[in-house]
Formats: structure tokens, sequence, C-alpha cells
């Protein structure tokens, strides 16, 4: 379990199971997802997911639109 909580801590609190169990599986420490999500429901972390946004305007003052010649 410190390993969990230590890769956690290391990536920012990003990571969630999949990311966390791939870690310790290329450190010899063979584990899967499905436990590792199970303490880190004991431990009370979580994956912190970002949304994707994408940007709709480009200009925020439309008085500059391009005039019709």
């Amino acid at each position: 379990m410190a390993q969990i909580r230590m890769i956690y801590e290391v990536s920012y609190e990003i990571y969630g199971a999949p990311k966390i169990a791939a870690r310790m599986c290329r450190k010899r420490d063979s584990i899967s997802e499905r436990i590792v999500g199970k303490y880190m429901r004991e431990m009370g972390i979580r994956a912190c997911y970002r949304k994707h946004t994408t940007q709709t305007t480009k200009e925020p003052d439309f008085n500059n639109r391009p005039k019709n010649i």
C-alpha cells in the first residue's frame, strides 16, 4: 500500500489504478488493476481526470469582424 501511495503522489495525484498497476508491473511487482483499485478505495484516494476542452472562439472582441467590400 505504501508503494501505491508513493506512485500516486509522484504522479501529482493524477494516476488511477490502471497506470499504477502498470508502473508496479514494470518494477517486477505482480499486481492486478482490480487489487490496486481496492487498495486505493481503502486509502480514500482517487484519480483526477481532466476534461478535454475545445477552444470555440479566438477573438473575444466581435467588433473587429472582417468587412464585406
